[in-house]
């Protein structure tokens, strides 16, 4: 496996787990994500002991686009003036490009807050990519930017949902 940091959190992040997989996937004659069965297009994906899984290059090319948008993504809002409570029109554009990675890895477009574990549409403009560097490594998380919605419940059933207002100077939200 190539020193590529990308394929390193591929492997970490996106490869399903070793107990997930079947024999075929374990050892690279079968494509992690969909199950192709090898041919000598398959992208290596590093792996130990036995695990060696590959990806067909379509799945490949869609879990790479995945992790490579979210980081974009992440990089600009952690640099941008302007991504205060929700997105500026450049981070705009750098979600569109991950909602689409995402949908061509076959993974779903809405998330969850990590701080109100809420279910977010990506193309709400105040949900962003939050990495978070945990125990076991690097983790691709979302959360609301600002506070996160107050959801008021009564027996189990939504009653409103709303966001704190945030006051700027003079007055004005």
């Amino acid at each position: 496996m190539s020193g590529d940091p990308l394929r390193q959190l591929l492997l970490m992040h996106e490869v399903p787990r070793f107990s997930e997989l079947s024999p075929a996937q374990r050892t690279g004659e079968a494509c992690a994500w969909c199950s192709t069965v090898a041919d000598g297009d398959m992208v290596d994906l590093g792996g130990a002991l036995g695990w060696q899984p590959r990806g067909c290059p379509r799945c490949y090319a869609g879990h790479h686009d995945f992790v490579r948008t979210y980081l974009d993504w992440a990089a600009h809002r952690d640099d941008c003036d302007d991504c205060g409570l929700a997105r500026c029109d450049s981070a705009e554009q750098l979600a569109v490009a991950h909602r689409g990675a995402r949908t061509a890895a076959r993974k779903p477009v809405s998330v969850r807050c990590a701080d109100c574990k809420a279910s977010v549409h990506l193309s709400r403009r105040r949900i962003a990519p939050r990495p978070w560097l945990g125990e076991h490594g690097l983790y691709l998380i979302y959360a609301h930017m600002g506070p996160c919605p107050v959801i008021r419940r009564r027996g189990g059933r939504v009653l409103r949902t709303h966001f704190a207002v945030v006051r700027r100077p003079g007055g004005r939200p």
